[in-house]
Order: structure tokens, then sequence, then C-alpha cells
């Protein structure tokens, strides 16, 4: 960083990527720093300048060099350990200030110990950095840190009897190259066949299906998860103000929604007809294909610990795919439109799918989905990821334009 740059951070003020600290800054405040920018999207923290700008110059901490003691705090103080970008800046003649660079962590969630031992974890919001409190928040960041499965916690609501025998059975005589008849057991293998697979798993309630499996094989998975619905609006113009001419809400497990819903999208979405040589040619306005995959993508990645379902809205010129949660960690806007990258959150969900045929792990349905719709309609879809939501925009084929 030169000069410039740091004088620049320092009048656009603090914000959800810069925090300023005097030189005076104890251990304990600047660890709570460290980790909140570390569990979040990283950041830096700016030494010698007060919380107006001011810049008031570092000085070293006794006889410790500030490099040493910001390297130690982040290795003694931070759990787990960080490693920072440290370097120092001249201002102006004999005032320096120390820009420590703490990147977004990979082995999230980072937290510092309290006054009683206990783990407290931090994260940048805004110009703050928060401890986290409840449950679901301090949930999702373990969840980023790929610490716990989201799709394995049990749905204690539920029992054995909610899941449909006949799929279950389907599902393990499927399992190739060691097919296997649940029908032969007894009802104790059986049980204990289910949980070896995680379709069962302990919960204070006794045996309870997981997440992944109430979607897959439930007999009404909605009565449980009632936000693993999926919700259909269509518009005859090109925003939610105007004319509402359809809307559903699939329900069902998550291969009958996105099989329901594709073919609902695919009757709205009106076809081209040409004659190419002896033989009749037919392009929909969006690939079934596409469709599909976009579908899938949605009800597999989205994060079900965020209430509210995934919404589908078809406008006059596009389809919108927005699914709650932002993705898992480490994948980003740039990275999901050059495609091949696959970081399933509900990985056993994801991995069933797969078995089923339904998905790979090679990262290749977003390249299929931006080839098939640049190739239709001469545009990129869209990628936005905004908070809590990420919203996939698929354009339609525009078929006036050769009339």
């Amino acid at each position: 960083m030169i000069k410039l740059e740091l004088l620049e951070l320092i009048q656009n003020g603090e914000n959800s990527g810069v925090e300023f600290k005097s030189s005076d800054v104890s251990s304990s405040e600047l660890a709570i720093a460290i980790v909140g920018f570390a569990n979040a999207k990283g950041g830096r923290i700016l030494i010698g300048v007060e919380d107006d700008g001011t810049i008031t110059g570092i000085h070293p901490k006794g006889r410790e060099p500030l490099d040493r003691w910001v390297a130690n705090i982040c290795r003694d103080s931070v759990k787990e350990w960080v490693l920072p970008y440290y370097e120092e800046i001249e201002v102006e003649k004999g005032k320096r200030v120390a820009v420590v660079t703490i990147d977004m962590g990979v082995n999230k969630p980072y937290y510092v110990l309290d006054k009683s031992g206990k783990p407290a974890f931090y994260i940048r919001v805004v110009k703050e950095c928060r401890i986290i409190k409840s449950k679901e928040e301090l949930g999702r960041l373990f969840q980023a840190s790929g610490l716990v499965h989201p799709d394995l916690i049990p749905i204690t609501t539920a029992s054995i009897d909610d899941l449909e025998h006949a799929k279950l059975r389907e599902y393990f005589l499927a399992n190739r190259p060691n097919p296997i008849d649940i029908d032969s057991f007894s009802t104790a293998q059986r049980e204990q066949q289910l949980t070896t697979a995680k379709i069962l798993t302990e919960s204070a309630t006794g045996k309870a299906p997981t997440l992944w499996a109430l979607l897959l094989f439930g007999k009404n998975p909605q009565e449980h998860v009632p936000h693993s619905e999926v919700i259909y609006a269509y518009y005859q113009g090109g925003d939610v103000g105007s004319r509402l001419f359809d809307q559903k809400t699939f329900k069902g497990t998550l291969i009958e929604i996105v099989e329901n819903a594709t073919t609902v999208l695919e009757a709205a979405l009106p076809v081209e007809s040409d004659i190419v040589g002896l033989k009749r040619e037919e392009k929909p306005a969006i690939a079934r294909k596409v469709l599909r995959e976009a579908l899938v993508n949605a009800v597999c990645h989205r994060q079900y610990a965020i209430t509210g379902p995934v919404r589908l809205l078809l406008f006059s010129d596009r389809l919108e795919v927005i699914s709650p949660g932002a993705p898992p960690n480490g994948v980003t806007e740039e990275n999901m439109q050059r495609g091949g990258i696959s970081v399933p959150r509900n990985y056993f969900l994801f991995q069933n799918l797969k078995n089923m045929n339904y998905v790979d792990m090679l990262g290749r349905g977003l390249e299929m989905i931006y080839k098939e719709i640049k190739t239709a309609t001469g545009r990129d879809p869209k990628i936005e990821i905004r908070g809590e939501k990420t919203r996939l925009i698929l354009w339609r084929a525009d078929f006036s334009v050769n009339q």
C-alpha cells in the first residue's frame, strides 16, 4: 500500500472492511477486531488512527516492536491462528500508521476467550465487530467453516414413519454395485441400515430423519420443513408491478418439486418452430436442461437454516431463480460465472442427488447454463449475491426479432 491509498482509506472512514485503532489499543480489543474480520470477508485494521480519522501515529508496545506484538496476538489470542499481513506507512515526518490486513478466514469460525475462558465469536457487521449470541447465527458460521453438515441435523418433529418406504427401498436397490433389499431385514436391522446411511440420526427424542433424507424421501416434507417448498409467479411484464398471470406453490420431495416446476416453466415459455431441411426443429425460450439445472442448484445449495422458500419469478424477458442464503465459503459471483467450481453447502443432499444422477460434482452445471443462455440470447446470465440471498437471472430468447 502507498501513502495516497492509505490517506484515501482514512478519508472514507470506517466501514465493513476498515477499522481504526489508536496505538493504545489493548491486545483483547485488537484480537476481537481480527476475529471479526476473519469470520467475515476480511479487512484492514489501521493502528495509529483515532475513531474520528485523526492520525496520531504508532509507538512500540513497551520493548516489543509493534509488528511482533500484532503477530503474537494473531498466534496466541485468536483461535484458530490467523496470519496477518503487516506494513507501516509514514504519513508525515515522524508519524507512521500500521496497516494490518486480515484475509477472509479459511478455518472459520474464529474466536477469542472471554474473561471466564469461554469461546466468544465475533463477526464484522458494517462498522463494528459484533458478538454472535444467537444459535442460528453461530450455526451459519459453523456451516461456513465446514465443521458441521447442516443437512445432517435431525428433524425431531418427524420419525421413520414420515419416510416413504417404497422410495427408500428403491434407493437401496439402486445402490450399485452392492444393491440392498431392506425388506429382507428385521425392523432392528433396517433401522441400523438407515442410521449407517445417515438417513436416521440420534436426537433428544430418539431416532429422527436427517434433513437431507426427509427432503428426498419424505411423505410430506413441508409438514416438517415448510420453507422447502418452491413458489412460482408469472408476470406478463418486466417487473413485479406488472399483471400477475399465474402463481403456484410446489411441494413434495425435492425431486418431485424440480420435475413439476420444470414442467410448468416449460409450458409457460414460448417455443419457436422452424423447418430445417425436411424436419421441424423447435427452440424453446429457455432450454429444459437449463431450467432443470437451475432448479436443482437452487434447492440443493440453498441455506435451509434460513426460512423462506426458493422463488421462481418469470417475466417477459427473463426468469429469476432466488435462493435463500449466500453461496458457501469461498464461492463468489466471479468464480460462479467462470464455472468449474463445486462447493456444496449441503454435502449429503448433494452427494445423494449425485447418486440418483441429478447432479455431478464437477461444477459443470453453471458452465452449461452460461453457454446455453449466451448461445440462445447473446447475453450472459447474471448472478447477484445480496446479503443472505442469491439471484440467478436467465434471459429468455426473443423470438419476435426473427419474425
